[in-house]
């Protein structure tokens, strides 16, 4: 016999579907970073490419920092 779903067990499923896709969309977003021109294998994830192609996108200013910032949190 299935089991009827609480409310708030609702919503923590919702939150956790939402968490997973919002980490996906962040690592597939930071992969794109680094192909802006790619790099040998042995150096993927140096964070200086990501900042270079977060440069490339959002220039210098400070809507780069509120995206490296968002990123963060």
């Amino acid at each position: 016999m299935k089991r009827q779903l609480k409310k708030s067990e609702k919503v923590q499923a919702g939150l956790l579907s939402l968490a997973c896709v919002i980490i996906v969309l962040g690592i597939l977003f930071l992969v794109n970073a680094m192909q802006e021109d790619p790099v040998p294998v042995d150096a993927v994830m140096r964070m200086d490419r990501i900042y270079e192609g977060f440069m490339t996108w959002f220039g210098d200013g400070g809507l780069m920092w509120a995206v490296l910032a968002v990123m963060l949190v």
